[in-house]
């Protein structure tokens, strides 16, 4: 096995023989915080940033998920049921708090959101919309209350399964290709060819797609933040701002892909100041101002 420069302190590293830092691509693109070597038995397995089935392929392979089977040939692990093959999905919060430190960013809300047409949350800045989608997708903790996720089971692991998730940052690794970005997503969601093409052509990426994405402007980093969260046609598709860097053209294609998740059965929560793109999308518009509703089940075409 060939060895790979990494950084180690104290006796560790002169033990080991090892010089050097692991730097730039190699160590992005596999989404490493610890620095890795040749000697696996005497050292600490690296730590993964986002954890879940990445964290868990990096185990000895008597060690891993039946499910995930990596080969050569491209083999892939289990797939995700239809969507249409299953209940309709229903979330619901209850009296759900929130605060950090002495700050309350969420205090009491209490929603209920179903599949059948897109949710859009509207609000102030800090008003506590990004942090209520955060609770929603489990990326946070609430402080208080209750948080149902309904068929998608009550496990973060379970409720991830089946999430789509797009934040206000792509979170791209900037030295590899959209490819091979989008790529990395579909091999975790066990996708099929014909369902990366899909998302390729929802979003027109082969202008740049072979390109590092730290070449790309803010729209199409954004274009491919949209298409990896969407690409295993997620159940649970939770997105904030993510009409921001796109142009008008980008901006309608993605009015017409929401109204597409809505109709094949997923669960769409949208937060956004655009009330063009609300009005587009239509569905119901709740309001939050200072972590309270303040107005709930309102007609995006009203006032």
């Amino acid at each position: 096995m060939a060895a790979v420069q990494c950084s180690f302190e104290g006796p560790k590293r002169r033990s080991l023989g090892l010089e050097g830092r692991m730097e730039g691509l190699q160590r992005r693109s596999l989404g490493l915080r610890a620095p890795v070597g040749p000697v696996h038995s005497k050292m600490r397995r690296p730590r993964l940033l986002f954890g879940g089935p990445l964290a868990r392929a990096w185990e000895a392979p008597s060690q891993r998920p039946r499910r995930f089977r990596w080969s050569s040939g491209g083999t892939r692990y289990s797939s995700l049921p239809s969507r249409s093959m299953t209940e309709r999905l229903v979330v619901r919060l209850h009296a759900v708090r929130k605060t950090f430190g002495s700050v309350r960013a969420i205090a009491g809300v209490s929603l209920e959101f179903a599949a059948g047409q897109p949710w859009i949350l509207s609000g102030p800045n800090g008003s506590g919309k990004s942090t209520l989608l955060a609770l929603i997708g489990t990326l946070a903790k609430p402080s208080g209350g209750k948080i149902d996720h309904g068929a998608l089971g009550s496990s973060r692991a379970e409720i991830r399964r089946s999430l789509g998730w797009l934040g206000h940052e792509s979170h791209c690794y900037p030295d590899l290709t959209g490819r091979a970005n989008l790529d990395l997503a579909a091999r975790l969601h066990a996708c099929t060819e014909a369902q990366v093409a899909r998302a390729c052509d929802r979003f027109e990426l082969g202008a740049f797609l072979a390109r590092p994405v730290r070449t790309y402007s803010r729209g199409q980093r954004q274009r491919i933040a949209l298409a990896r969260a969407l690409v295993h046609e997620p159940r649970l598709v939770l997105l904030d701002e993510p009409t921001s860097g796109l142009d008008a053209a980008s901006t309608r294609r993605l009015v017409g892909v929401v109204r597409e998740e809505v109709a094949s059965g997923a669960l769409v929560i949208v937060v956004t100041h655009d009330l063009s793109f609300a009005t587009e999308v239509g569905g119901s518009i709740t309001t939050l101002e200072r972590g309270r509703v303040a107005s709930a089940g309102a007609s995006p075409t009203a006032g």
